[in-house]
């Protein structure tokens, strides 16, 4: 038996990319929070002059050292685990971000089991198959940021008080 063709209604598809949109959106937008962070931490915790020279590097490149200059003040060590912990889930969502960046939602065709074709719209790397996010996850990855970006605010204003350094506890 041969197979059938299949159709996708326009709407429908326009529909969920209407929602991609907006759930890559949402997602991306967390990234200039992260960008503003990183920005702040280095200017408080540094130099203007090393404000000025990294006021150019990608956020991948600028995050280590915002990190550093927090964790060189002397933080006890329950702030010192929630800067690394923060700063290990930025990196980790840079990640994904660059997935997001590079690569819009597209219909993929899969075969199930019993030889049944499958359309899923998702995004998939152009350089490595494995690496792909449906939207589903796409939305877990945006509440992640969200909370990832409350997070290195407290951490902003905590880092700063005198009880959350290590010269202050002794």
């Amino acid at each position: 038996m041969a197979k059938q063709p299949f159709t996708v209604d326009y709407t429908k598809h326009q529909e969920m990319m209407d929602e991609w949109a907006l759930a890559i959106g949402r997602f991306m937008v967390q990234f200039t929070s992260y960008e503003y962070w990183t920005y702040q931490y280095i200017k408080t915790f540094g130099s203007d002059r090393l404000s000025r020279a990294t006021s150019d590097l990608m956020l991948n490149s600028r995050a280590p050292v915002a990190e550093s200059l927090v964790l060189e003040i002397g933080l006890v060590p329950e702030m010192q685990n929630r800067v690394q912990a923060a700063f290990k889930k930025l990196k980790g969502l840079a990640s994904s971000r660059n997935l997001v960046a590079h690569n819009g939602p597209m219909m993929h065709v899969y075969t199930n089991a019993e030889g049944q074709m499958l359309l899923q719209i998702e995004l998939r790397s152009s350089k490595d198959e494995e690496k792909q996010i449906t939207i589903e996850r796409l939305n877990q990855l945006s509440a992640e940021a969200r909370t990832l970006d409350e997070e290195l605010a407290l951490l902003y204003g905590e880092v700063q008080q005198k009880k959350n350094q290590v010269a202050a506890g002794q």
